[in-house]
Formats: C-alpha cells, structure tokens, sequence
C-alpha cells in the first residue's frame, strides 16, 4: 500500500475494502453519480447504482489472489477483483470513515458475463414489478440490469481490466484519487494484468481533466456517455497471473 496522506488533522490511508466496508462505499455511490450534472437527475431507485457499479465486485467479486470455479460449465472464469478504500482518521480519535473507493475487475468481459448470469436476474426478480414507479433516470439504469449486454469493446486485449472510482467531497484536492489510482495500478500489475480502463460521465469535465493530468489515454468516445480512458501498465520483471 502507499504511503498514508497526512495533515496537521488527519490521515488518510489507502487499504483494501472489508465487508463491513460495504454499506459506505455504497453510499459514497449513490452520493457521486451524478457529479457534474445541475439540476440533479429524480431517481426514486437510486440503488440501482451501487447494483450496477459497485456491490458485485465486492460480493461476486473473488479476491485477486483466486480464481472462482463455475461449477456447472466446468469453467473456471475470472472473476477476479481488487476493492481498495481510502480510510479517514482524524488526529487523536480511534474513528475512521471510508471517504473514496477504487475498485477493479481483472478480467471485465469475464467479470460482467458472471454479474449478467448470477447477480442480475436477483434485481429483476424483485424490481420487476415496480417498473411504473422507475424516473427517467432509473430507467437507464435498469435497462443495464433487465438487458446487459456483453462487454467486447475492442480495447480489451490492451486494457482487460475494468476499474472505478468514486471518492467523496472532503476527499477531494488531497491526492486521494492519485494515492488509490496508483495503488490500483501496483495491484494490478502484481497480478499481471497489462492495463485497465474506466469511464466518465460526459458532464464530469473534472475528471476528464484529473485523467488527461495523469496521462492517461482517452482511447474512446461512448455513444450517449462520456470519454472512456486507459492505461498501459508496465509488468517488466514481473510473472503474470491468469
């Protein structure tokens, strides 16, 4: 891990997500979709968000040191994740609160095929029926859940794995993005993994320019969304995993 990101009143450290993680990294989700967006979007089913982007890399998600089995196909994909958070400790007190999060799927045509099979069809089951009741924005998210579609895009031999990003407001202007993105790329290039790639939304100009600053290559232009970056990890010396 790197090092933590001290001031005269806190510290910040970045480690790697715990269950019990789960219930503010959600929040943390739901609070930053949107950003760069006025007026805010309705959403009367704002979990969607987290269901789509987050809570399956920690609940479907195996640890990057393992492989999950498939028991029926006889397959072994990989649904290998990495989930890191950025921890808040103020001087002198024993609390801490998760204030951003970085997360990544190693293997993301694997990863989402595996979420579409196994993580979906729960959602539709007990969302079906309220379908009257979705905003227009809850629409597009459910679209994702009711019909995914495979991920194939034509960057993934360069840039396999799928990485977000997400950190709240009083993290922000402190080098917490930098401290978890390049944790992320160390974690990553350990497990063998050549490159990663994450999206933006089209309104989020900050973080297009955050991404542009860390050099990052905008290697795509999604249709209706926002400017999709990548990034080439170095793994000279290093054996690769699966």
């Amino acid at each position: 891990m790197s090092e933590p990101i001290e001031t005269s009143k806190k510290k910040i450290s970045i480690e790697h997500a715990q269950p019990e993680d789960l219930a503010a990294m959600e929040k943390i989700c739901e609070l930053t979709v949107d950003q760069g967006i006025e007026p805010k979007p309705s959403r009367n089913f704002l979990q969607f968000v987290p269901a789509i982007w987050l809570t399956p890399y920690m609940t479907l998600g195996t640890a990057a040191s393992g492989i999950a089995s498939d028991a029926t196909s006889g397959t072994t994909p990989d649904t290998r994740t990495i989930c890191l958070v950025a921890r808040l400790r103020e001087k002198g007190s024993a609390e801490s609160s998760v204030i951003g999060y970085c997360i990544s799927a190693l293997n993301a045509h694997e990863f989402e095929t595996s979420v579409a099979q196994n993580w979906y069809p729960q959602l539709r089951a007990q969302y079906q029926s309220r379908v009257g009741e979705f905003t227009a924005s809850d629409k597009g998210t459910w679209r994702i859940i009711a019909h995914p579609e495979p991920v194939e895009e034509a960057w993934l031999g360069k840039y396999p794995a799928e990485t977000h990003i997400n950190i709240l407001a009083n993290g922000r202007g402190l080098g917490v993005g930098r401290h978890l993105l390049e944790t992320m790329s160390t974690e990553l290039r350990v497990a063998g993994i050549p490159g990663f790639y994450l999206g933006t939304a089209p309104l989020n100009v900050k973080a297009h320019r955050f991404y542009e600053h860390m050099g990052y290559e905008l290697i795509a232009q999604e249709e209706g969304g926002g400017p999709v970056y990548g990034v080439v990890l170095g793994l000279s010396g290093l054996s690769a995993g699966r």
